[in-house]
């Protein structure tokens, strides 16, 4: 995932970025967005993506035996099919049409619950198999902002007081800091993006 881009950090930092830095960009890109999306439980379209090419995926849930199913792990953004499975894994029920079933919260991009409108969802381990589109939607200006300030703080501080606490030189790979290792100014930054953080039920 990607939640800036090249020309917003060098337009933060007033240069073109070194080679140096051109080199690792994008591993790097991908673990402060990574680590946005962990804080706050959404998984957005990179911020170069139109939506265009998003196809359908299935994923598949425990039943809970209630007319309403919580979606947790990730956004939805559409659904085109539920189908409801047995104890062998075998479809007993195929609900396609749009109007046997609402997802909520109503009026929003990112849904995070579906709920049918004439039964209940089968309760056991794996009896729901959803297809659709899961994101949480087109990444905010206020989310690229936070990344784009992440990324230029990292470069900008000779790469030792960024959000990650080690580095693996080979790989470019890294171990997050924990709250009280993150400076007053990052934790600012965390705190501009709370309000879209989403509550795991």
């Amino acid at each position: 995932m990607q939640y800036t881009n090249q020309a917003k950090v060098e337009a933060e930092i007033k240069r073109p970025l070194t080679t140096d830095e051109e080199t690792n960009f994008d591993e790097l890109v991908e673990n402060i967005s990574e680590f946005i999306s962990n804080t706050c439980n959404r998984v957005w379209r990179d911020i170069d993506s139109t939506g265009e090419e998003d196809a359908d995926t299935i994923r598949l849930y425990d039943g809970e035996g209630k007319q309403e199913l919580f979606i947790n792990d990730i956004d939805i953004e559409s659904i085109t099919k539920i189908e409801l499975l047995d104890s062998e894994g075998s479809v007993f029920e195929t609900i396609d049409d749009v109007d046997d079933f609402i997802l909520y919260p109503l009026n929003a991009t990112a849904k995070n619950s579906i709920v049918l409108r004439n039964m209940r969802f089968p309760l056991g381990y794996a009896k729901v198999k959803l297809t659709g589109v899961f994101t949480s939607g087109d990444v905010p200006k206020s989310i690229i902002m936070a990344a784009t300030k992440l990324v230029t703080d990292y470069l900008s501080t000779n790469q030792e007081n960024g959000p990650f606490s080690s580095e693996n030189i080979e790989g470019y790979s890294y171990k997050l800091k924990t709250g009280s290792e993150i400076n007053d100014y990052q934790q600012n930054i965390l705190n501009s993006i709370n309000h879209y953080k989403k509550v795991v039920f």
